[in-house]
């Protein structure tokens, strides 16, 4: 994470390093240049220099870190934290106490507070030199003077806790007074008996190189979580270590890929209108709070964010907080009103904007200016904002969670929707295509009757005795027809003869008398060379034409001297001589008929033929068509199983909420969307639902629990019966209205497809949700039987643990106790704030302080405009002032509640 950040961040900090003013430091020619790269070379950014009872290298290396080149490539911030380490007595050993202060103080406090301890000479010796005063009080001179008293190595030699593993009363005094120790061991508690480890349990654990030369210093460390590096925010920090003291060895700060930076507002009503000071929120990447007392501007932060990036439109189903929306859209803002979202993405940085006239738009940033960008704002940039109504919207129908588990990366439903779409679409063009098939089947019989009524007149005209003549010449008829045919050589001469009357362009680069550069006359020769190509081209295109045209009459000459062609003229000439001889008999023969006979007789062999061929294409396009549709039913399951996936990966260890997806499962719409199928809104409802009709279409899938292979098999069922139904077939034990026989009828005779959409359709998914109705017993129970707490704590479970895009709630606590907000809110945010930004609009402290919120904001309204009050991070002491009045009423407020509370 970038320092520029505002508000808190952590920091790598040694606490514990000695300079050669320690008399034990093993290289005392080291420089304080030295000393200062060393640190920067491990990336510490704070460091506690504690010298043994000494501060003198502390204003020396103060004074060489001022002097030091700010551009070198080794150079990085580095933060001197002044201290020492204290040698104390306890009578039965000597102790070490690490004495850290403000790196605004000297050397000379240091001396001071050595001085108070009963430390005079000696300085910086290791071994000899001894406070005269008790652990107890050097521990408290350090506190009073300012600083942070810190045992060092305290299961180590020297340490406080060496070689002790059972408590006393003067152990527990000690613990009781100081808020962290440095440890060689973490693990180190872990094996005391149980009372000295609830003793010291309240210890932040520190590490620090003990280094006692350059190439050991940031060795060991301890990540701080602080947003003022102050012995303040060093303190809070220690006192807050469950959440701001990290000991790992990988760097803790983490930037999401998609974060808010800012908002501001200019010319709204009571925003903005401070003549050039537009009203500027800054927002950290990770958990910032917006507080602030009843009309201090809470509402307006939210719904102004909500317009730049819009999202007006995912509130229009929540009729009421449209209206909300639609009444500060129309009420705060003016026609000169600007709202502008600054948002980073990785490295790049984006502004969202909202004015009156406009729809959103984007900016982005390129080399130091803001130019428009493309795409929607809803689009480009994910961001979850919830205000409690829509929480408790969620919470009433939990299905509508889907739409949120669908848009994640996991479930993808976008990009399986438009495989789904596409192959409904493939699924209807087969169908269509099977239609027409059988459409052109159908005429099949006629064209059968047709034959045979023309081969009887065939066999009574033929039984006049050249039965044999009249086959030869019918024969041969035919053939040639086919023989015709094969020789079909048209398409290809009209294409050659299409390329030969191509004319190719010529290259005209320059006017006619100007000068042509050696570029253009390079140009125009290969363009020569190019059209001399392509006329060699056309040249030999010619010689390839005339080889076909004499290979034609090469074909045309064989057939004619061919025997087949030979006793096909012998045929034709004995058939012309019976017409001839019955002509001069003067009996009536009609080869004219005959011969039409027998065409129509081909023509309908042909169109037999060819039925033959769609016979074949219709039986493939129906094998086709069924595996479309076991596709379809496929990527459905894809989809539940994607969706059971996230849910399992999201929500599979929660202890406030379960969801469990039932494929196909949803009754709620299962009527709803099989009427929008069939065309039949609201009437047949004997024949198609009725609680107390057994006979009716979907009383089986509603008023039965099944599972997914019952499900299965009454859909099956179903789409069976109505498409009977719709081809005017009874369907026992089915008690169908006639009238809906017929208007299925009459659709599936108009409108086919309906039909065919019907055969795609599944019921819905259903998402069971579950709360945690004993958290401490892992006890859980429907949603729809728990309180509006209960349902609002589940459902905020599941929104703030999935995801890794920015997520804004609106006052989340309003239907919450304080226990639920402490084991749901503050304990999600602390596992999800990591990887993702919250910002929590919120009055409750719980969620800002135990939260450790990262940034906070503190609104007022003052002089007819909504303001900062004050911002910045919990360790700042106006801030907490500021969470403390707004939230408890005051210090002297909450310290009276806490007193009476902690009497009774």
């Amino acid at each position: 994470m970038s320092s520029e950040f505002l508000g808190s961040r952590w920091y790598k900090f040694d606490f514990h390093a000695h300079t050669p003013a320690s008399s034990d430091y093993k290289k005392p020619e080291e420089t304080e240049t030295d000393w200062l790269k060393a640190l920067m070379a491990e990336e510490v950014d704070c460091v506690a220099i504690t010298d043994h009872v000494s501060g003198d290298w502390i204003d020396r290396l103060n004074a060489t870190y001022a002097e030091l080149d700010k551009n070198a490539e080794w150079y990085r911030p580095l933060h001197l934290f002044p201290g020492c380490e204290i040698t104390v007595s306890t009578g039965q050993s000597r102790i070490h106490v690490l004495a850290i202060f403000d790196p605004s103080c000297n050397s000379a406090k240091i001396a001071a507070v050595l001085g108070q301890c009963g430390i005079t000479e000696g300085h910086g010796d290791a071994e000899e030199t001894c406070a005269t005063e008790s652990v107890d009080k050097v521990i408290s001179i350090i506190k009073q003077a300012g600083g942070a008293a810190i045992p060092a190595h305290i299961d180590g030699a020297k340490g406080l806790l060496n070689g002790i593993t059972n408590t006393n009363q003067e152990i527990e005094s000690w613990l009781n007074q100081i808020e962290a120790a440095e440890f060689v061991n973490l693990s180190f508690l872990d094996t005391v008996n149980p009372e000295l480890l609830k003793a010291a349990a309240h210890l932040a654990k520190l590490q620090g190189s003990d280094a006692h030369e350059c190439s050991r210093l940031g060795k060991r460390y301890s990540w701080i979580k602080m947003s003022q590096l102050s012995i303040d925010g060093l303190k809070l920090a220690l006192h807050d270590n469950d959440f701001c003291v990290d000991n790992s060895v990988d760097n803790p700060n983490a930037t999401p890929d998609l974060f808010l930076k800012s908002l501001n507002i200019s010319q709204m009503r009571h925003c903005g209108r401070i003549p050039g000071n537009p009203a500027a929120f800054e927002l950290h990447p990770l958990f910032n709070a917006v507080i602030g007392g009843r009309g201090s501007g809470k509402s307006t932060f939210i719904e102004s964010v909500r317009l730049a990036l819009g999202r007006e439109n995912e509130v229009a189903e929540l009729e009421q907080i449209q209206e909300e929306v639609h009444s500060f859209r129309e009420g705060v803002t003016k026609a000169d009103t600007e709202i502008c979202v600054e948002l980073q993405r990785r490295d790049e940085a984006y502004q969202s904007i909202w004015k009156h006239s406009t729809a959103p738009y984007i900016n982005k940033l390129q080399a130091g200016d803001w130019t428009l960008d493309n795409g929607k704002p809803e689009e480009r940039f994910h961001v979850s904002l919830y205000s409690q109504k829509q929480i408790n919207a969620l919470a009433s129908n939990t299905n509508s969670l889907l739409e949120i588990i669908d848009r994640s990366n996991e479930v993808n439903f976008s990009a399986w929707k438009y495989q789904f779409d596409a192959e409904i679409n493939k699924f209807l063009g087969l169908c269509r295509e099977v239609r027409q098939l059988q459409e052109r089947l159908d005429s099949k019989g006629t064209l059968e009757s047709q034959k045979d009524d023309l081969n009887s007149d065939i066999e009574s005209f033929e039984k006049g005795g050249h039965k044999d003549i009249f086959n030869a010449y019918q024969t041969f008829t035919l053939e040639k027809q086919k023989v015709e045919k094969a020789a079909g050589i048209s398409g290809l001469v009209d294409s050659i003869d299409g390329m030969l009357s191509e004319e190719f362009a010529e290259l005209s680069l320059t006017e006619e008398g100007e000068d042509k550069p050696n570029y253009v006359t390079e140009l125009e020769e290969i363009q020569t060379a190019f059209k001399g190509n392509l006329v060699s081209v056309q040249t030999e295109l010619e010689k390839l034409k005339e080889q076909i045209t004499k290979a034609e009459q090469d074909r045309a000459d064989a057939i004619n001297k061919s025997s087949w062609y030979l006793k096909g003229v012998e045929a034709t000439q004995q058939y012309e001589q019976v017409v001839q001889e019955y002509a001069e008999k003067g009996e009536e023969l009609n080869p004219e008929q005959y011969e039409s006979w027998l065409t129509q007789r081909n023509e309908i062999n042909i169109q037999l033929e060819e039925l033959e061929t769609v016979q074949t294409n219709l039986n493939i396009k129906k094998d086709q068509c069924d595996k479309s549709l076991r596709k379809l039913y496929v990527l459905r399951r894809r989809l539940q199983i994607k969706r059971q996936k996230f849910i399992k990966k999201v929500i599979g260890g929660n202890r406030y909420v379960k969801m469990k997806l039932l494929p196909f499962a949803n009754r709620t719409t299962i009527e709803k969307k099989f009427r929008e199928h069939i065309g039949v809104e609201a009437s047949f409802a004997i024949s198609i639902y009725q609680d107390d009709q057994t006979n009716s279409l979907l009383y089986e899938l509603l008023s039965k629990e099944l599972n997914l292979k019952g499900i299965a098999r009454e859909v099956s069922k179903l789409k069976d019966a109505t498409l009977s139904l719709a081809s005017g077939d009874d369907v026992p034990p089915y008690r169908i209205d006639n009238r809906l026989k017929t208007s299925l009828t009459q659709k599936l005779s108009q409108q086919p497809e309906t039909f065919e959409r019907l055969i795609t359709w599944w019921p819905d998914d259903q998402l069971v949700v579950e709360y945690a109705k004993d958290i401490e017993r892992g006890k859980f129970e429907n949603i729809e039987k728990g309180s509006a707490g209960q349902k609002a704590a589940a459902i905020l479970a599941f929104l703030l643990s999935h995801g890794d895009n920015p997520i804004i709630v609106d006052q989340p606590e309003d239907d919450l106790d304080n226990a639920l907000i402490y084991q749901l809110i503050v304990s999600q945010i602390h596992e999800n704030k990591k990887r993702r930004q919250i910002i929590m609009v919120t009055h409750n402290p719980n969620i800002v302080v135990n939260g450790d919120a990262e940034f906070v904001n503190v609104l007022h309204f003052h002089a007819g405009q909504v303001q900062v009050l004050e911002s910045g991070g919990l360790c700042e002491q106006s801030v907490r002032d500021h969470v403390c009045n707004i939230m408890e009423g005051g210090a002297t407020a909450f310290d009276k509640r806490y007193s009476r509370l902690r009497v009774i």
